[in-house]
């Protein structure tokens, strides 16, 4: 019997007596419990007896999670805190027992028919999904999994252990593989120059933040410098300004000037494989999801959309639209 069938049978024996169907459910993730898709019925079923919890129950649910939440983050400062004063194994011992925690969790857990990500925005998983187009269902968890791992692989790196930074790097990307943090600290973990490049170049499908931008093409820009072309170099952070002022990048395009010093020009840039400018399906994405909410006059995520089109193009026809609904 497919996942839905089962569904579509336990629900045929709900009453409507909220307190009846509780017990009811309960009785059925037993009868399910060595189902093959126990996972994902077990789940399901418990959104079904929280719906059936009456406002105060629901209430310290959310209270409770909300406080686990609160927690972590806490944790994390304190993580921080350790890793700025360069007290690594203070700062892995605080961070271990939540890792711990959290590969014990199973209310989060992927199953047969759906994934679990800790997306950070809205376009994050817009841009998986179109990227991916997953055949399972995507759901966004309110755990912090990937922020966790991403500062585990730091702590990792900080320590010199390549392949343990590797490989918290690695499940901070299966929680969020769309996070620009988690894509720069794998690329600054490549030993390989020519790695380095490709992996940069890929990357740009995943930016949609000016910042990010602009890091791309400073990577590019080390990479020219370790190659000893100067003038690409040049050409590479000029680029990244195009997306972030930064002093320290002008700094460091004047001290290659000199009297004969010629840069690559942007045809040569393009020759060389380089990507122009911000990728251009993140730029329709973010354009197509922004003016479909326009029609739908749902302002707010119509001007969260539009606003990232508008940081990567500055294009007049997006900053009327965005214009208009100040007005």
């Amino acid at each position: 019997m497919s996942f839905d069938a089962i569904m579509k049978q336990i629900q045929s024996g709900l009453t409507g007596n909220n307190k009846e169907d509780i017990v009811y459910l309960r009785k059925q993730i037993q009868e399910y419990k060595d189902h093959p898709l126990q996972e994902a019925i077990q789940r399901e079923i418990g959104k079904m007896i929280y719906d059936r919890l009456d406002a105060n129950q629901q209430q310290a649910y959310r209270i409770s999670i909300e406080k686990d939440q609160k927690q972590t983050e806490q944790t994390l400062k304190e993580v921080e805190y350790y890793r700025e004063k360069k007290e690594f194994d203070k700062a892995l011992s605080i961070l271990r027992p939540i890792i711990k925690t959290m590969e014990k969790e199973t209310l989060f857990k992927n199953d047969q028919i759906q994934d679990y990500f800790s997306f950070h925005e809205p376009f994050e998983q817009a841009l998986y999904m179109y990227l991916e187009k997953p055949k399972k269902k995507v759901s966004t968890t309110p755990v912090m999994y990937s922020d966790v791992y991403y500062l585990y692989a730091c702590l990792w790196k900080d320590k010199g252990e390549q392949q343990a930074c590797h490989e918290a790097l690695e499940k901070a990307l299966e929680w969020n593989p769309m996070s620009s943090k988690i894509h720069f600290l794998y690329m600054s973990e490549m030993d390989d120059l020519e790695k380095y490049f490709a992996y940069t170049k890929f990357a740009f499908q995943y930016m949609f933040h000016p910042r990010d931008i602009a890091q791309l093409y400073k990577n590019f820009a080390t990479y020219y410098e370790k190659k000893n072309q100067p003038n690409y170099q040049y050409g590479c952070l000029g680029l990244s300004l195009q997306f972030v002022e930064d002093e320290s990048v002008m700094k460091q395009m004047q001290d290659l000037e000199t009297p004969t010093f010629v840069p690559a020009s942007l045809e040569d840039l393009k020759k060389a494989g380089l990507p122009i400018g911000a990728d251009q399906t993140v730029v329709g994405l973010a354009y197509g999801y922004g003016k479909t909410y326009v029609e739908k006059k749902q302002y707010d995520q119509a001007r969260y959309y539009l606003q990232i089109a508008y940081d990567l193009t500055h294009a007049q026809e997006v900053k009327e639209m965005l214009r208009e609904m100040k007005n």
